[in-house]
């Protein structure tokens, strides 16, 4: 992680394999320690240093291949100490830079000799980082296919699925399709966020433009006036213009809308602060995301 604190990294994912005789007892207490080591990397990263603004996601543990058959759909979600539903409330849903995903399988596809294996959501999170990095930062991967990667364990409830969701947890849920035909899709694209909507970002497409907006303007404007010299006003009404044209390349891509650009400088007109607001492109589109940032000019 500390290799990371100087690169541009859009997404963190730890990637591990536990040994298919380690007991999930053993495979939730490991998911615990490294994912605490990787929530506190993010959201540092993210409060410190804007040009490092950083997501995770992470994947819940499958139970062990001896285990599979002893433990239900019921135990694994709402075990009192180590139920997935219990763990990842209590661990993410504070952050909402965090994706967390729900997703016990069997598959062969990633087994050289083709055996099967019984996998968890450690590995499905890497096929979803797979999916956000290849889509702009406003396309969602709500409702995508996941089928041909393996059989859940677990065929959810409507319950179980009402609580995975409003503990904004990303799972695979078993549709029947046009045809008749069994599929897998992935059932929504949250943040770990389980807070008030006015304090956090629910939506990972959300999370994503804010992130993406705030870097592309940010970024922009210090190749722009960083060096120069400061001239008050005169230097306030350049940033805000070329603040506005930065927002007018993003409409109709990642936003709809900006409004209220405002620039103000300092008492030494050393620091000129940027604010404004802006809509989101995003399947919720009420949101309006208020984003303020602010640079030294040397």
């Amino acid at each position: 992680l500390r290799l990371l604190e100087e690169e541009e990294v859009n997404f963190v994912q730890p990637a591990y394999r536990f040994n298919k005789n380690t007991p999930l007892n053993q495979r939730i207490n490991y998911f615990k320690n490294i994912s605490s080591t990787f929530l506190a990397h993010i959201t540092t990263m993210s409060q410190v240093n804007r040009r490092r603004v950083r997501v995770g996601v992470f994947g819940f543990p499958a139970p062990s291949p001896a285990e599979v058959s002893g433990v239900t759909s019921n135990d694994y979600l709402y075990d009192q100490t180590n139920g997935a539903i219990n763990v990842i409330a209590s661990m993410f849903g504070s952050s909402d830079r965090t994706q967390v995903v729900v997703h016990p399988f069997k598959s062969s596809v990633l087994n050289d000799a083709g055996i099967e294996e019984v996998l968890g959501g450690e590995f499905f999170a890497s096929y979803v980082v797979g999916l956000h990095c290849n889509r702009e930062p406003q396309e969602s991967i709500t409702f995508l296919p996941a089928s041909g990667l393996g059989t859940p364990i677990y065929d959810w409830t409507y319950k179980q699925k009402d609580d995975l969701i409003s503990q904004r947890i990303l799972f695979v849920e078993k549709v029947k399709n046009s045809f008749g035909a069994i599929v897998y899709r992935i059932h929504h694209n949250p943040t770990s966020w389980t807070g008030p909507v006015t304090q956090g970002i629910q939506e990972m497409v959300v999370r994503r433009i804010d992130d993406f907006v705030s870097m592309f303007v940010y970024k922009n404007l210090e190749e722009q006036f960083i060096g120069r010299q400061s001239r008050g006003r005169q230097t306030a009404i350049e940033i805000k213009n070329y603040t506005e044209l930065l927002l007018n390349r993003l409409l109709g891509k990642q936003i709809v809308a900006y409004k209220d650009v405002k620039v103000e400088p300092n008492e030494d007109r050393t620091v000129y602060f940027v604010e404004f607001f802006y809509q989101p492109v995003t399947e919720i589109k009420f949101i309006l995301v208020t984003m303020k940032m602010s640079f030294e000019l040397a």
